[in-house]
């Protein structure tokens, strides 16, 4: 494999593993899912990673959170998985994880959110709801 193919590899594993985060997280029924950082715009190169916001009726976001390694698992086998309360917004949750896949190693920042403690920048882009 030469280093374009390689980086196509990249981008299209990437883009699958985003369609993969829609399809899994959409069945629990997300008011919104927002891409946010560098994707939402253009990505600055291949190994740019994916950063996630989830939006939750206030009602539903504590099963989502308590149901959330379930849901990963569906989306990629994860290598890393790192939990940080200091970074989760209030009621929700903040997971790092590296996913693996045929094309490669990504890191995708999920936040798991109420909707009431959701604030979405200009810059994000909406990949699922409103």
């Amino acid at each position: 494999m030469n280093l374009e193919e390689f980086k196509e590899a990249r981008v299209n594993g990437r883009e699958e593993l985003l369609t993969n985060i829609i399809q899994v997280f959409s069945e629990s029924k997300p008011v919104a899912i927002y891409q946010f950082g560098s994707g939402a715009q253009e990505y600055k190169d291949e190994f740019s990673d994916l950063d996630i916001w989830l939006a939750f009726d206030d009602k539903e976001v504590g099963t989502v959170v308590k149901n959330q390694n379930n849901l990963f698992k569906r989306i990629a086998p994860s290598l890393v998985k790192h939990q940080s309360k200091s970074w989760s917004p209030p009621g929700g949750s903040a997971t790092l994880i590296i996913h693996k896949s045929k094309s490669g190693l990504f890191q995708v920042d999920y936040y798991i959110s109420k909707l009431t403690n959701t604030v979405i920048k200009d810059k994000s882009r909406l990949l699922y709801g409103k």
